[in-house]
């Protein structure tokens, strides 16, 4: 009479096969979920660019000049105002703003290194449509 061994658990070579499995999803993982975080901290950033641009927009309608729009006249606010938190800096230059988040390459702050969002009219305006174009530091990084 023969007797069946059953199997039971799972063999050394199918444990490493898992483990190695999980390393690889984990590798992928890890920088995606760290941008992300990152750029869930930047967003602070962004949305802190909405009063400062309709300060210049309310300028340019009053004014219908530009030029005339600077930190500090006709209601927009000084340089350096800083609205929140991870903001180190605000500058603006009539038709430019920029705002820089805290931290310094290579010395991480909160997770932020002190990217920059920039915002500025390039072109004309028509029919009262003002063109804002984004751009800074934080568009190679990924993260605006």
């Amino acid at each position: 009479m023969t007797f069946k061994k059953i199997q039971q658990g799972f063999t050394l070579i199918e444990l490493m096969i898992v483990v190695a499995i999980i390393g690889i999803l984990v590798s992928i993982a890890l920088p995606a979920y760290k941008t992300y975080i990152k750029r869930t901290k930047f967003s602070e950033i962004v949305v802190a660019s909405s009063p400062l641009k309709i300060a210049v927009e309310l300028c340019l309608q009053e004014t219908s000049n530009i030029g005339d729009c600077n930190a500090g006249a006709f209601g927009i606010p000084a340089n350096n105002f800083v609205p929140v938190g991870r903001i180190s800096s605000t500058e603006i230059f009539g038709s430019i703003i920029v705002i820089t988040a805290v931290g310094a390459p290579g010395a991480s702050v909160d997770g932020l290194e002190g990217e920059s969002f920039a915002l500025s009219i390039p072109g004309p305006i028509t029919n009262g449509q003002i063109p804002w174009v984004a751009s800074g530091t934080c568009k190679p990084a990924g993260i605006c």
